[in-house]
């Protein structure tokens, strides 16, 4: 949930920079995926408010650069609840795609997943990790 609250800092990169909606939100969003990971990974302790000062940066980013985004009329409800509707056919079967890629990575590697979602320490002694 923090990784699509996070999102939103792309989407307003996005219109402020006049990219494509998807491609500026995917960007945004490994980027928090990868940075809320290496902090997660170095310090486990702190890793919950961390990751929320993440998510809470990447909402705060995206409506600053939407307020900043010249002769733009900003409708924050419409991007964090939207309507299927408005969405165009091609990002549709990107997210279709993604899907059925990630649905294969998922069942590839569903047992160390599982290890390690359970059990760090037994992953690590089966060399999951």
């Amino acid at each position: 949930m923090e990784i699509a609250h996070a999102a939103y800092g792309g989407i307003g990169l996005s219109i402020f920079m006049g990219w494509p909606f998807l491609t500026g939100t995917i960007g945004f969003s490994i980027a928090s995926a990868m940075l809320m990971a290496g902090i997660t990974l170095n310090n486990k302790g702190r890793s919950d408010a961390i990751i929320g000062v993440i998510w809470a940066l990447g909402m705060a980013v995206g409506i600053i650069l939407l307020d900043l985004t010249p002769g733009y009329q900003v409708d924050l409800m419409s991007y964090l609840f939207g309507s299927i509707l408005t969405v165009p056919k091609t990002d549709l079967m990107i997210m279709g795609a993604v899907a059925v890629i990630l649905t294969f990575l998922v069942g590839l590697f569903y047992a160390e997943l599982l290890a390690i979602s359970y059990d760090e320490e037994f992953a690590k002694v089966r060399g999951v990790q």
